[in-house]
């Protein structure tokens, strides 16, 4: 933890600060420390200036807007600098959670109160790479095509191809306009058991988005490992949560998987990246043909 970090801890708390362990991540640090009897987590953002300050009041405010509104499980503010980046909230000493029926219950009831307080209150801003408009997943697809490098260019023709065929179909999910709130990068990789409760952390992309965008993320994502079966339960709950619709989804979940073909190969830096960028591909063209869709989700997953 940087020096003047542990200079300000000591002023506001006017005590000495003991860090007990630091956790360090692509995006940001975490750092166990100990004030006077507390248990407290500090988390400070890495990356250029820009980067820092927008990460710090993403997740300042997703933290202020949810504590504000009680909702459950999420860590709660204590402390926050935002001249130094970092903020501080209770420590929560906790297990990564197991991909079992217990942790896809758990994630749907955040993902209930979430839908439950956006229906009272829906002023907070969009989520990061939010699909508010029909078009917006087409766009990020796009930017995310116009940096790719030489050795990549092949995908571009097939992409393409594959991103049309779906294109005018999905149009149709956005005639009704549902949206919700939605962590955006929802799963145990961001999750903590502690005390029986599974609390979810790293909550920076926080916002408004489509459900059919949060349903298929979570169904496509490779860190999220879940069975067959479980998966099956996640995707019938959430349509019942959010009323959706089965071949709307369908198709929006197929544009997705086009889209985290394009972060793969962005994301990935080793030899398996090649094989996961054709794991999505081959999905988002089966996603074209199928109708036994969900069986899909039935393939060996790789790990980011």
């Amino acid at each position: 933890m940087r020096s003047l970090i542990e200079k300000d801890l000591h002023q506001h708390f006017s005590t000495d600060i003991e860090v007990k362990n630091s956790f360090v991540g692509a995006n940001s640090a975490v750092h166990q420390i100990k004030v006077g009897e507390l248990n407290l987590a500090v988390k400070e953002y890495k990356g250029e200036v820009a980067r820092k300050v927008r990460s710090f009041q993403r997740e300042k405010n997703a933290l202020d807007f949810l504590n504000r509104n009680k909702v459950p499980y999420v860590p709660k503010i204590i402390y926050s600098q935002e001249r130094l980046g970092f903020i501080v909230t209770e420590f929560i000493l906790g297990d990564v959670p197991k991909p079992n029926r217990r942790s896809i219950d758990a994630i749907l009831e955040f993902t209930k109160k979430l839908h439950e307080l956006f229906q009272v209150d829906s002023t907070f801003p969009d989520a990061v790479d939010a699909w508010i408009k029909p078009d917006d997943i087409q766009t990020q697809i796009s930017e995310r095509i116009a940096y790719l490098t030489t050795e990549f260019k092949s995908y571009i023709p097939r992409i393409k191809e594959i991103t049309l065929a779906i294109d005018t179909r999905q149009q149709r999910v956005f005639s009704q306009r549902k949206l919700t709130y939605s962590v955006s990068d929802l799963g145990l990789h961001n999750a903590l058991l502690f005390r029986d409760e599974i609390f979810f952390i790293d909550l920076e992309f926080f916002g408004k988005d489509s459900p059919y965008k949060l349903i298929g993320d979570f169904l496509l994502h490779p860190q999220n490992r879940f069975s067959q079966i479980d998966n099956a339960y996640f995707l019938d709950e959430g349509m019942s949560i959010f009323d959706m619709n089965r071949n709307h989804l369908k198709d929006c979940v197929g544009l997705l998987a086009v889209k985290w073909s394009l972060i793969c190969i962005k994301r990935l830096q080793n030899l398996s990246r090649e094989e996961l960028v054709g794991y999505y591909l081959d999905m988002a063209e089966l996603f074209v043909r199928s109708d036994e869709w969900e069986q899909l989700f039935n393939k060996e997953r790789f790990s980011l």
